[in-house]
């Protein structure tokens, strides 16, 4: 079942919410997110590295969330401001990840501290032209999972509504989940796209489309 029809169980009486609250004990949406990328026993410090970074998942990870099953091809996307970008890597690498650069980072990730500012980090060659997303960073783990970290420009939620369709417009912080159309993308199983028209957003849309919500 997907989180809503749990919830939505859970409101028909007091045993069932007393049900429901014992099958979220056991089978917690968080822990089901992360479990492609992260051992069972990394998800409370996860969760902390998310709550003192100001920092939120989304994407399919954050979908994962809210349907409560992963996608067997998703990265783990974390949404940051550039001053915390760093600290979110140097975490990841201590559990287990290395940084890979893509072709015009040319820097380790030890040599990535010394960009102290958006203003002196040379991301114009960043191949994401959207002005809410500065560069995206990838960390891989021995078994070829992928954790991405996405350095916004300004707040994460700005960088979130700006996403190519409705479907993808939700956040997982350490505390919450959030699903800004929360009707369309688990009731009605629908995608709403946004202006944007480039092969990119295209191409993402036709995912999800694959995955059960047509536009």
């Amino acid at each position: 079942l997907a989180l809503h029809d749990v919830y939505k169980f859970s409101t028909c009486s007091q045993q069932a919410r007393a049900v429901v609250d014992d099958y979220l004990r056991r089978h917690n949406p968080f822990d089901i997110m992360i479990r492609p990328f992260l051992p069972s026993d990394l998800g409370g410090p996860f969760r902390a590295m998310l709550s003192n970074n100001h920092a939120v998942v989304s994407g399919s990870c954050a979908l994962a969330y809210f349907m409560m099953e992963p996608f067997p091809d998703a990265d783990l996307d974390v949404y940051a401001r550039f001053g915390s970008v760093h600290r979110i890597g140097s975490w990841f690498i201590n559990h287990g990840y290395s940084f890979v650069p893509r072709g015009y980072q040319l820097f380790s990730w030890p040599a990535f501290a010394a960009y102290t500012s958006t203003q002196d980090y040379p991301g114009e060659d960043s191949v994401y032209m959207s002005p809410s997303i500065l560069d995206v960073f990838d960390f891989i783990n021995a078994d070829g999972k992928v954790a991405q970290i996405i350095a916004v420009t300004h707040g994460v939620v700005d960088a979130v509504l700006a996403f190519h369709s409705t479907v993808v417009m939700n956040i997982v912080s350490g505390t919450h989940g959030i699903s800004f159309y929360p009707k369309a993308n688990f009731v009605r199983h629908v995608n709403i796209g946004s202006y944007m028209t480039t092969s990119r957003e295209i191409a993402a849309r036709q995912k999800y489309i694959k995955r059960g919500w047509p536009l």
